[in-house]
């Protein structure tokens, strides 16, 4: 299972913050913070509140945290994946795992799952 927490405002990609990727037993495989794609200050002001307001009431993720550059997110995720079947939450977290992995590999959306 791959957990993911990140920001988007309407039409925007969706930009991955922080990545949690567990295996099938729940033990931690890695856990990722990745720093923006661009500063702050180059988001519309509209965006940038968002990101405060998803900052203040649902992740605490703040924008320009993280040490690994938003280029290198491919490479680290896969280093880490034991599997080429991935388990997300949510299609926006759908879509950019399936972005930035090779084909070869597929992700599911747990939340279309129905019993």
């Amino acid at each position: 299972m791959v957990d993911i927490h990140g920001f988007q405002y309407r039409q925007s990609p969706f930009i991955a913050k922080c990545v949690r990727i567990t295996d099938d037993n729940g033990q931690r495989l890695g856990s990722f913070m990745f720093a923006p794609p661009l500063p702050f200050d180059q988001l519309s002001p509209a965006f940038r509140e968002q990101c405060k307001w998803l900052t203040r009431h649902i992740h605490r993720l703040y924008w320009g945290s993280g040490r690994i550059p938003y280029a290198c997110a491919s490479r680290v995720i896969i280093d880490c994946l034991t599997s080429k079947i991935i388990e997300v939450c949510g299609h926006q977290k759908k879509r950019w795992m399936q972005e930035i992995l090779p084909a070869d590999y597929t992700v599911i959306d747990v939340s279309e799952i129905k019993d």
